[in-house]
């Protein structure tokens, strides 16, 4: 996958489709001939110029720095992956061992960075001078922290999960009538199977689904970080769940930070975002507030505690989830003794959701930027032909 998005960047975002192919050559050698021509005629004739010593040595200086910006152009063509792998045979290579992606996934947690909010004075200040959104990007960025995503086994689980949707859908489709779904059908499809694994499959759906998809990832970014927290790793029935418990908290805090940090991938699944966060922010604000609450430990315990009929009257009740998470923690901790791997497909669920609704040249801006587990996602997703099941969008 490093290697396809590797010749997709090339392709995309350099000038190789232009220097790799014939007319690029012998462009590329007419500039080269030139360039020595003039380096040549210069040496042979510098004594009809009359030229100071100084200009004379900058002259050499500047066309022989010409001639080494065209020999290192000509080492970086020839060393570039379309090239190595249209003379490399062997899979055994070192050209394919070589890592292309950093394997560095962004985090971003709800209660560890905004439920400890700014004083009420410089929140008021920001507003006078119209720079709270600033202030809140601030915050964001100070709490930006990343983890390294392991090959094997978290990106084996990734492939397992999205052969077994593929599957699924295909099941769904199997009617003749019903050549290709739409995003709705898709969400409520995955979202059932997913929950189907838990035990107490019937109390979850009842809790979820009115959700649609930001408030989804939020309720469930809410309720991973109360789960999370406060697990006994030493008992038995747990050690087995720690590499899933793991994982599931990575595409958690991942899933967060592409919805408040990068909304230009997530925009076509977050169009009622903004005001959900907010709605959620302010209640869970004004809760940790009134319960006196010092730090996030004291947080996750409360909010986990947290009644039906505390509300803020000042909000929009409808928007915020703060209460869904709570009781969606509850009900997790009451399932399997272990429930991190089926929480885990739920997270592979929410994010195959998000990269194949979002748009095909945002996933081809990413190569340039360093890369996004969002897009390998989704690249993965159109090789197994779930592109296809989609009736919005492409």
């Amino acid at each position: 996958m490093e290697i396809e998005l590797s010749l997709l960047y090339e392709v995309l975002h350099t000038k190789l489709p232009v220097v790799g192919c014939i007319m690029g050559y012998i462009f590329r050698f007419i500039t080269m001939c030139c360039i020595l021509v003039a380096l040549l005629s210069f040496s042979l004739f510098k004594k009809y110029y009359l030229l100071k010593q100084l200009d004379m040595w900058l002259t050499y200086g500047l066309l022989m720095w010409a001639f080494m910006l065209d020999i290192i152009s000509i080492v970086l063509l020839i060393s570039s992956d379309w090239i190595l792998a249209a003379h490399i045979q062997s899979t055994k290579s070192r050209f394919f061992k070589k890592r292309r992606w950093s394997r560095a996934v962004s985090q971003l947690n709800f209660i560890t960075c905004y439920v400890n909010d700014y004083p009420n004075l410089l929140k008021e200040v920001a507003d006078i001078l119209r720079i709270r959104g600033l202030l809140e990007d601030i915050k964001g960025i100070r709490c930006l922290s990343s983890k390294n995503f392991k090959e094997d086994p978290e990106w084996r689980f990734i492939f397992e999960e999205v052969k077994e949707l593929n599957v699924f859908l295909n099941s769904k489709m199997a009617a003749p009538s019903q050549t290709v779904l739409d995003t709705k059908q898709v969400w409520l499809y995955s979202r059932e199977r997913v929950l189907q694994g838990f035990t107490n499959s019937n109390e979850l759906i009842k809790i979820v689904e009115e959700l649609d998809y930001t408030k989804s990832v939020l309720t469930w970014h809410i309720a991973t970080e109360l789960c999370f927290q406060g697990v006994d790793q030493t008992s038995p029935s747990r050690k087995g769940s720690t590499s899933h418990r793991e994982f599931c908290k990575l595409l958690s805090d991942y899933m967060f930070y592409l919805l408040v940090m990068q909304p230009a991938i997530m925009a076509a699944v977050s169009v009622s975002w903004k005001k959900v966060f907010e709605e959620t922010l302010a209640e869970t604000t004004l809760y940790v507030r009134r319960s006196s609450i010092s730090n996030d430990e004291d947080a996750r315990e409360k909010i986990l505690q947290l009644i039906p009929n505390f509300r803020n009257p000042e909000r929009d009740i409808n928007r915020s989830v703060l209460f869904a998470a709570s009781e969606l923690a509850k009900q997790l901790k009451k399932t399997n003794s272990t429930p991190w791997e089926q929480m885990s497909k739920v997270w592979v669920h929410l994010m195959c959701f998000a990269a194949m609704n979002c748009r095909p040249h945002v996933h081809a801006q990413q190569p340039s930027k360093g890369g996004e587990l969002l897009t390998f996602v989704w690249l993965l997703m159109n090789h197994l032909g779930l592109g296809t099941h989609f009736s919005s969008h492409y």
